[in-house]
């Protein structure tokens, strides 16, 4: 069952828009929203609610949806089709397809409810006496009454063995006081999109800077040299400023091809700290366009947020305010 925060944002957008945001387009059973369609066969076009086109700004992070509004991206990249909402889709799709080839009597509105429940509120299980090592998408088990517990950043630890799962305090609690465990070191864009809330304070809050690292003028024979090195993908920003990922992309556009080989060898020190500067103002003015991007989103809201249900409006605009509040910890960063 999808928290309320995320069934009110489904509740309002477009049929494209559901297909966008759910692994298919949606009918609604018993008030729980249900997917009809994981094949994806009717395509989601550029005049859904999270474009500019019905709202004139995007209202989804571009974590979350994969979208920007204000900035300006080769059509490569802007295509969602990496985004966490449409990994969510293709999970379904590839489950589906497997369970409807063994059970084709089965009915899709029902396997996509359980689908929904496993995905939210499933443990990860190595079972003991396993004869073969299984992926991590085939070690999930249900255990009642454990996935009552809700995520914090510390909480207590969970443990498995030929037994079960335990369940250990990691302090003294006071009585009346709420037992945590830890759904894992995620940002509030995954915490969204995969349980339907956001913490007020994450210290593994990040977000992901490829689509504006990997647009033009980063050039095709660049991107190849990236992957070559294993540099390719995966920048992220966090309160502290950007990974070493980060520094070595932007240095394709700050330092001529034989530097920045050096760079990355990290064979000159003075080369690393002359062209910090540069580095720094490239990576400053990404981060003024994602800002750009949470203005323009906070600026909707205020002017036609009525519009979106009160839950799904409030748990939105306080997740761009927090992505503000990201960037502007990681421009001071680089003072």
């Amino acid at each position: 069952m999808w928290p309320d925060e995320v069934t009110e944002i489904f509740h309002h957008l477009s049929e494209e828009s559901k297909q966008l945001l759910s692994p298919s387009s949606s009918t609604e059973k018993d008030g729980k929203i249900l997917c009809t369609d994981p094949t994806g066969s009717r395509k989601c076009n550029g005049n859904d609610a999270n474009s500019l086109s019905t709202h004139g700004f995007c209202p989804l992070p571009p974590g979350i949806g994969g979208q920007f509004g204000t900035v300006v991206l080769s059509d490569s990249i802007q295509n969602g089709n990496r985004s966490l909402l449409h990994k969510q889709k293709r999970k379904l799709k590839k489950d589906w397809d497997k369970v409807s080839t063994v059970l084709p009597n089965a009915d899709l509105d029902t396997y996509t409810y359980y689908w929904l429940i496993v995905n939210t509120r499933s443990f990860y299980f190595e079972a003991p006496r396993a004869t073969q090592k299984l992926s991590p998408e085939d070690c999930l088990v249900l255990c009642p009454f454990a996935d009552y517990f809700n995520h914090a950043v510390e909480g207590c630890n969970v443990s498995f063995d030929d037994m079960g799962l335990t369940i250990t305090s990691n302090r003294a609690f006071e009585s009346e006081e709420e037992v945590f465990v830890t759904y894992g070191s995620h940002n509030n864009d995954f915490l969204l999109t995969e349980y339907g809330f956001i913490l007020e304070e994450n210290k593994w809050d990040t977000l992901l800077l490829d689509d504006l690292v990997l647009r033009p003028p980063m050039t095709r024979l660049q991107k190849e040299r990236l992957d070559g090195v294993g540099y390719l993908g995966k920048y992220i920003l966090d309160h502290e400023g950007v990974c070493w990922r980060t520094q070595v992309a932007i240095r394709t556009q700050t330092l001529d091809t034989r530097n920045w080989h050096k760079f990355v060898a990290g064979n000159d020190v003075d080369l690393e700290y002359n062209d910090q500067s540069k580095a720094d103002s490239f990576i400053n003015s990404l981060i003024q366009e994602y800002k750009a991007e949470a203005d323009k989103a906070l600026e909707g809201f205020q002017e036609g947020g009525k519009t979106f249900p009160a839950g799904a409006r409030d748990v939105l605009i306080r997740r761009w305010t927090q992505i503000k509040v990201l960037l502007d910890l990681a421009s001071k960063s680089l003072i």
